[in-house]
């Protein structure tokens, strides 16, 4: 870690319970990289404080100062716990269409984030074990596409040094 973070949260098998970590729920990661078998995200408009975090203590919706997130890689490789799959839609002009998937590697996903071509907003995860499916828009400078992200992972890091008052919907 690059910087002294004054909150912590930790999902791990010791405390798997959701809520009590924050969500990434309509957050932008503007940073991802790769180190020592972590995945990390940055967040600069930081992420989400649900009411019964007990680092909340406004009993309400909240967001935080900007943000990173650390995940611990199960295997420490991205090739062997990550998949990235995006999807896009196809429409005609009759309105019917068709709908393509394709996976790519972290590389693309972190050189597309790095060069600003790509944003990458989290909407909702879903959760089993040590495994964890993050649906995601990533948006271009023209349109934007469904992005799914699973990730195997042994432990998630929550850092943030502020929580903002102000609720948040």
């Amino acid at each position: 870690m690059d910087q002294a973070w004054k909150f912590h949260s930790v999902l791990d098998t010791k405390f798997p319970e959701e809520g009590l970590v924050p969500t990434l729920h309509d957050c932008v990661a503007e940073d991802l990289h790769v180190e020592d078998g972590k995945l990390i995200f940055d967040f600069p408009g930081g992420f989400r404080l649900l009411p019964q975090d007990e680092k909340n203590p406004y009993n309400q919706v909240c967001g935080t100062s900007a943000s990173r997130v650390s995940m611990e890689l199960f295997s420490h490789s991205p090739e062997d716990d990550l998949t990235i799959c995006l999807l896009k839609r196809h429409r005609f002009f009759s309105g019917f269409g068709f709908t393509t998937a394709k996976e790519i590697n972290v590389n693309t996903l972190i050189k597309k984030i790095h060069s600003k071509k790509w944003k990458l907003e989290f909407l909702c995860k879903y959760t089993q074990s040590l495994s964890a499916m993050y649906h995601c828009i990533i948006y271009t400078k023209r349109s934007h596409m469904d992005c799914w992200i699973e990730i195997d992972y042994t432990r998630i890091d929550y850092y943030w040094n502020e929580v903002l008052e102000e609720k948040l919907e």
